[in-house]
């Protein structure tokens, strides 16, 4: 496993949005022989090995290169770094009885609501992402336009309960539901 470090020189990694930067910290892998009084450069800032540099992250895919060039013979070797931020978090959305809005407070890191709504035959309901180019939304199982409205069907006097997935396109494993009970009255 000692030459493993020769052999790997790319890694993938997939994060959700609310991480906003890493910190990479690259070591020499003998200290005493290659390592010592090697040049580290993370996206071409010089660290000293087992020191680590903050690297800010963007939304998408973000490129960190490691480059290390010994001290014996001045070889150096890049090492990269994958990292994709997505995005699978609603904006704003907007729910209404006719003209009566029904969530007030919403927040997209809260993913379950309860509220009332008078009666009514059906909701308006408007999903925003906060990346629109990267997810698909899903509201009941039918897939929304991030801004357009859908109407959806619910029932008068009882608890009417509506599912609003938010799927990256970047990676299919980021999927984030929210959950909205929504009491309509009789």
């Amino acid at each position: 496993m000692e030459y493993l470090a020769q052999y790997l020189t790319r890694m993938f990694i997939v994060i959700s949005s609310d991480v906003t930067s890493i910190n990479v910290i690259p070591i020499a892998e003998i200290a005493e022989y290659m390592g010592k009084n090697a040049i580290i450069k993370v996206n071409g800032t010089v660290v000293t090995s087992s020191s680590g540099v903050n690297v800010g992250l963007n939304l998408g895919e973000n490129i960190i290169n490691i480059d290390v060039t010994s001290a014996v013979g001045g070889v150096t070797q890049r090492y990269t770094i994958v990292v994709t931020r997505v995005d699978t978090y609603l904006s704003d959305i907007s729910i209404k009885a006719s003209k009566k809005q029904i969530i007030n407070d919403f927040n997209m890191y809260t993913t379950s609501y309860t509220e009332t709504s008078p009666s009514i035959t059906a909701l308006t309901i408007i999903p925003t992402a906060n990346d629109p180019n990267n997810v698909t939304i899903y509201v009941n199982g039918t897939a929304v336009v991030s801004g357009n409205s859908i109407n959806v069907p619910v029932t008068s006097g009882k608890t009417n309960n509506i599912s609003i997935i938010v799927k990256s396109n970047i990676y299919s494993d980021y999927i984030l539901t929210y959950n909205f009970e929504i009491m309509v009255g009789s």
